[in-house]
């Protein structure tokens, strides 16, 4: 697929040939934006590799520059000049905060934390209070009239000591420890806070790790000069599994997935995908940047159903196990979730028997998925799910995309060079 037919709203998806080849899937957002955190307040210009090219992205450069930091670069690397720790400017007018949790904590933890007064753009309705509130802990005023949210930040910040409920919310509470005098602390799961430490530990952060109950008590010294340096950001263990995905059910494939983080924190939709006998073998091991680095080797596999009802995974990993359940032998189960109810009515237009109960949602499988028709969407996390499934089914697929649902997702341009088809059409009449 090229650039211009990736706008297209249209596409008809064929059963896939054997996928083969290599591929690098995007970025790990987490990474990505604890890197850029650190370049931020490093002194001196670091190279950040790996990045998606996303919205959000986009949108979290668009913060750093607006903050005063050095942006050089677009896609998927990007040059960072940073200021200096507690170095940041304030930023000439209203900062839009975009639609990425991620992308508000860095703003919010950057700047919110310094003795100046900044002001923030918040999409009507949108829930930030976990963020907002943590820097009202540390001492910043809020102030929040609809979508306008001012920040006054505290001349000395308090030492933190926080449990976050959130990827964001330990985000912010790291760069909030940044640039406050002394210990602050986070309790968080063991994996977690391995995953949280390494990419800033690659730019100098002085970052104890101790166990605790259970948990790992992380530490950060303040204050404390930041180093600029090279980064790589590792393939997202979602968008792998995805990718996996795709090559697990489509007969005789066998793939290479590049550089992907495999800490155990990152890895929960990979594991159930193993669970259900997935082939997927990790290659060439090792540690980049303070993280845990594999090349996943991946190759069709008869799937079994599991009972992963209990499991915790957000919406889109239990959409990919509805989609991997769609071929598995026997009955996968999932947990209830609205998320997911316009995915089972169109996989039931698929030919996928799915059954919505009080505890459970049960996909039977079946190797042999008729396909044919068309479906029309306007959700866009229902693009990918429904892609996925119709590159293994017996009859091709139309995909008609609303202009809310956007173009196929970035992983889509990797399985088209693996032999994937995803030919674009001219939009039926409706």
């Amino acid at each position: 697929m090229t650039d211009a037919t990736a706008q297209l709203r249209a596409f008809r998806i064929e059963r896939a040939a054997p996928l083969a080849g290599r591929l690098a899937v995007a970025g790990d957002r987490l990474a990505a934006h604890l890197a850029l955190a650190a370049a931020a307040l490093a002194e001196g210009v670091s190279r950040i590799e790996g990045l998606a090219a996303t919205r959000e992205t986009a949108a979290s450069l668009s913060v750093l520059e607006a903050l005063g930091v050095g942006v050089a670069g677009s896609g998927v690397l990007a040059d960072i000049h940073g200021l200096g720790m507690r170095g940041l400017l304030a930023p000439a007018g209203p900062v839009d905060l975009g639609d990425s949790d991620l992308t508000a904590a860095l703003g919010l933890g950057l700047a919110g934390i310094l003795p100046m007064q900044t002001h923030w753009t918040v999409s009507e309705g949108r829930d930030i209070d976990g963020l907002v509130g943590l820097l009202r802990d540390a001492g910043a005023g809020i102030d929040r009239d609809g979508a306008a949210l001012a920040i006054a930040g505290p001349r000395v910040p308090a030492p933190l000591e926080h449990r976050p409920g959130s990827e964001a919310e330990a985000l912010l509470a790291l760069l909030v420890a940044f640039a406050t005098p002394g210990a602050s602390s986070l309790l968080l799961a063991p994996d977690r806070a391995e995953a949280l430490a390494g990419p800033l530990r690659a730019f100098g952060a002085e970052i104890g790790l101790a166990g605790e109950n259970g948990e790992t008590r992380l530490s950060v010294t303040g204050l404390k000069r930041l180093d600029a340096c090279r980064f790589a950001v590792a393939g997202d263990p979602q968008h792998a599994a995805w990718a996996a995905l795709a090559a697990l059910i489509v007969p005789k494939s066998d793939i290479t997935i590049e550089n992907v983080l495999v800490s155990p924190a990152r890895t929960g939709l990979i594991d159930a995908l193993l669970e259900m006998g997935g082939n997927i073998d990790f290659a060439n091991q090792r540690e980049e940047a303070g993280e845990h680095v594999a090349d996943l080797k991946v190759r069709s596999a008869f799937l079994r159903g599991i009972d992963a009802s209990q499991r915790d995974l957000d919406a889109a990993g239990l959409a990919a196990l509805a989609i991997a359940g769609a071929y598995a032998r026997g009955e996968t189960r999932l947990p209830p979730s609205a998320d997911l109810q316009t995915l089972i009515a169109l996989l039931q237009a698929m030919g996928v028997s799915v059954t919505a109960g009080e505890d459970a949602i049960v996909v039977a499988g079946s190797r042999n998925l008729r396909g044919g028709g068309e479906l029309r969407l306007r959700d866009a996390s229902l693009v990918q799910p429904l892609a996925i499934l119709a590159l293994a089914a017996d009859r091709p697929v139309t995909l008609i995309l609303s202009q809310d649902a956007g173009p196929l997702p970035p992983l889509f341009e990797g399985l088209a060079r693996l032999g994937a088809r995803f030919d674009p059409i001219a939009e039926p009449t409706p």
